[in-house]
């Protein structure tokens, strides 16, 4: 069902590509980020059946015993990055286009 999921966005986010900011590097580089981590993902569910990039991080303390950190998705950590980076890049573009037209009125 995941993988399902997975296809129809990378569907739509091909299709309605042209609403983002896809002329600069900044918009190139967070769609690619997203496309890579859908397709992680989605390449990971299709092939093992579940998803294995994660990273793992151990803190040894000070008596030598272990403590689990959050294990965090590459693929995931990919997808939120460029999404956040959608989200900056339009509220500066929106910004950089109202500012011009208070000044003139």
């Amino acid at each position: 069902m995941l993988a399902v999921v997975a296809l129809v966005a990378l569907g739509v986010l091909f299709l309605t590509r042209h609403h983002f900011d896809i002329h600069t590097l900044g918009g190139q580089v967070s769609l690619g980020l997203i496309f890579g981590g859908i397709l992680g993902n989605l390449l990971d569910r299709l092939l093992r059946k579940h998803v294995i990039d994660f990273l793992y991080f151990y803190v040894v303390r000070r008596d030598g015993t272990e403590a689990g950190f959050p294990a965090f998705n590459i693929a995931d950590s990919a997808i939120c990055t460029g999404v956040g980076l959608l989200f900056l890049l339009s509220w500066r573009s929106e910004s950089t286009k109202s500012a011009p037209a208070e000044g003139k009125g």
